[in-house]
């Protein structure tokens, strides 16, 4: 295999053809693998990175790919030099995608490359499956090139399988939830809200207005991450809508009282998936719950649809996801240190100090609560 690392915009618009062909090729076909989420991403963020795409080809075909950036950071108040998958806030996961044809000695002979080829104080993947191949391949490329490696929980996801029909789906839910969700219908028809699904081909800017709005006047316009306040998101929102919209796999659920839109979920319909990729709520309706009964209707439409087989939240594992299904897919983050003496210390800090540190803190913490609790029956 051939290693080359990707450094500019038009060699990474190059190899677009060449990068979906490989995804076709793979079981980590995926909306924030594509090349269209990778070159939103880019297109909104790279302006403080600088771009180290992985690649790897045989026969002069790419069989591996991994979309790094790599940029001055702090870790634990350090300055580090690190290098990373296209992740931030912004992002609901990520991967390194490679062909399933290649043998176990040419995936890890790949991340052995990234490794050898990245000078940086800290190699970070981040936000990958914990069952997936970075965990395998990388784990052993870091023992093959004497690298340390430590392992942090990141995403809980909840995934919902739409393999039935919707109203057994809603059986299988408990009773309590079931009557929660009936009343919160109800308060929002008896309010005279309404619900319409849109799906987004054209007139995006539009729709986007629309969203954009409802945000401003959502909770998080009191934390600055609303889609007004919130350049980035905003653009990237736009990049990515504007894309998919061309291929049909954009839709949008979104509440109305009137011609005024109060609430909305927009998903991004990708490989049979569909990402519930941003959702918003006009505060001032909070109290007919807007947000849930448009989650419900997405929801509903997913199992009613055709389109996709899988409700991929992207979100953390928030209790009101619980209701809706047991099953999850845990992400983490894998860190590499490099040889030199900051990032060694840094390495023994993280993942030898500090889980003895969080050990003994809780032990206090349990000691603290326990003794207050046995004074007061010693005293009664």
């Amino acid at each position: 295999m051939d290693f080359k690392r990707i450094t500019t915009t038009a060699e990474l618009d190059a190899l677009a053809g060449d990068w979906r062909a490989l995804l076709q090729r793979s079981h980590m076909n995926s909306l924030p693998t594509s090349f269209e989420w990778v070159r939103a991403w880019w297109g909104v963020f790279g302006r403080y990175h600088q771009m180290a795409v992985a690649c790897a080809f045989k026969d002069d075909k790419l069989v591996a790919a991994a979309p790094l950036v790599t940029g001055p950071r702090k870790y634990r108040g350090i300055n580090v030099s690190m290098a990373s998958l296209m992740t931030n806030t912004h992002t609901p996961y990520s991967d390194v995608v490679l062909d399933d044809g290649l043998s176990d000695e040419e995936k890890t002979r790949f991340f052995s490359d990234i490794i050898a080829s990245s000078p940086e104080d800290i190699l970070q993947f981040t936000c990958v499956r914990n069952d997936g191949c970075a965990q395998r391949y990388a784990r052993e490329a870091a023992r093959r090139c004497g690298r340390s490696i430590g392992t942090t929980p990141n995403l809980m996801t909840p995934v919902i399988k739409a393999h039935e029909e919707w109203d057994a789906f809603m059986l299988g839910r408990s009773k309590k939830f079931r009557r929660g969700i009936r009343n919160k219908l109800n308060r929002f028809e008896k309010a005279g809200l309404r619900v319409e699904k849109h799906e987004i081909s054209s007139n995006v800017e539009e729709y986007l207005s629309r969203i954009i709005a409802v945000s401003g006047r959502s909770w998080k316009a009191d934390a600055g991450t609303d889609l007004l306040s919130c350049d980035d998101a905003r653009e990237l929102l736009d990049s990515l809508v504007t894309v998919f919209a061309t291929l049909h796999d954009v839709d949008l659920w979104m509440a109305y009282d009137g011609d005024r839109p109060v609430a909305y979920e927009l998903h991004i319909v990708y490989h049979g998936r569909s990402y519930p990729f941003r959702a918003d709520f006009d505060e001032d309706y909070r109290r007919v719950s807007p947000g849930s009964v448009v989650e419900y209707e997405a929801l509903k439409g997913v199992f009613d649809g055709d389109y996709a087989h899988t409700y991929f939240s992207c979100a953390d594992d928030y209790a009101y996801l619980a209701h809706w299904t047991e099953d999850y897919v845990q992400f983490c983050d894998l860190e590499l240190f490099a040889p030199n003496l900051k990032a060694r210390s840094l390495y023994f800090f993280e993942y030898k100090l500090m889980p003895i540190y969080r050990v003994l803190r809780d032990r206090a913490r349990a000691l603290a609560r326990w003794r207050p609790a046995r004074t007061a029956h010693m005293a009664g």
